[in-house]
């Protein structure tokens, strides 16, 4: 009869010893920031040509020709087509070059607070520079006035297929 008062001790000692050790010691925690960026640009295939074979063009000037600037990763300007939310619940104002349907862009906006696209109106030219906006580097979208209407920081290396 000693046997189980004395197994019932060590079983409840055994017990809180366990429950009092800590778990955490024993995990290993690894952080991965798979932040994106709160803007980004997607470029389509067909403007991301153009704008390699201008800055060809700007490296190597043919004779007779006009000179041509580097684009210098900068889209050219583009027009508002569409303000709207796509399937993933972003905000996005979609923009095409004016004169080439295959040169498309779309600026989207992750979770942010109130409408980031009030600035921009449909048929609107965009325009865009290499700015440093708060301490970052990107591009700064601007209106024909040269109006600031967002800035899109530079992506983080692994990114592929934006800007």
């Amino acid at each position: 009869m000693r046997t189980l008062p004395c197994t019932a001790i060590a079983l409840a000692l055994a017990v809180g010893l366990l429950s009092a050790s800590p778990a955490d010691a024993r995990r290993v925690y690894r952080f991965v920031d798979t932040q994106q960026p709160p803007v980004s640009l997607d470029i389509s295939p067909g403007l991301a040509q153009t704008m390699a074979q201008n800055d060809a063009a700007a490296a190597n000037p043919q004779p007779g020709q006009p000179p041509v600037a580097p684009s210098n990763g900068v889209p050219p300007p583009m027009q508002v087509r569409s303000i709207g939310t796509n399937v993933d619940g972003e905000r996005e104002v979609l923009l095409e070059q004016a004169g080439q349907p295959g040169n498309t862009a779309a600026i989207r906006w992750q979770n942010q607070a109130g409408d980031p696209t009030v600035l921009f109106q449909v048929g609107q030219t965009v325009q865009f520079d290499q700015t440093p906006s708060e301490g970052h580097n990107g591009l700064m979208a601007r209106d024909p006035q040269g109006r600031p209407l967002t800035h899109i920081p530079a992506p983080y290396p692994p990114a592929q297929g934006g800007y």
